[in-house]
């Protein structure tokens, strides 16, 4: 991820509205931060950081990109030595780190739908829900098909 900082979280709404809009800004599949209202709508992004809010939930969804940070990282420097032997499908939408099916293929031994998808950043179901509902109906129909 790009710029993964956790810090202590805001204790006011203004400063969480800060905090969680540059992420958006950072995250999301946009020209340049100073353009995520292109992307996503101001409502949406007031309603999900309302919801963090009143909940008092921002924090511990944020610690799941703390604890994570460096084994992902190092997943991705020196690889994993397990396998997943299960059917699998991937969207690879616009995040940071992004895999590549070379790298994914090693772990990942039944790949059944891989998709390098052209929008959408880390928050791709709210950045572009069609898209991300079609990558997702996608994915579900190679994952039923029969074993060829």
């Amino acid at each position: 991820m790009r710029g993964v900082e956790i810090t202590p979280f805001p204790n006011s709404p203004t400063g969480l509205v800060a905090c969680m809009v540059e992420k958006f800004a950072a995250w999301s599949d946009v020209p340049h931060p100073s353009r995520v209202f292109e992307v996503l709508d101001r409502d949406a992004v007031l309603d999900d950081v309302t919801l963090y809010w009143l909940t008092g939930t921002a924090a511990s969804a944020a610690r799941l990109y703390a604890e994570s940070h460096d084994t992902v990282d190092r997943w991705f420097r020196d690889g994993t030595s397990d396998r997943i032997d299960v059917r699998t499908a991937a969207s690879i939408f616009r995040d940071n780190p992004r895999p590549s099916r070379r790298w994914a293929q090693r772990r990942f031994t039944d790949i059944r739908y891989w998709n390098d998808v052209p929008r959408g950043g880390h928050f791709a179901a709210f950045e572009q829900p069609e898209l991300f509902c079609a990558e997702v109906r996608a994915a579900a129909t190679a994952l039923t098909q029969p074993v060829p």
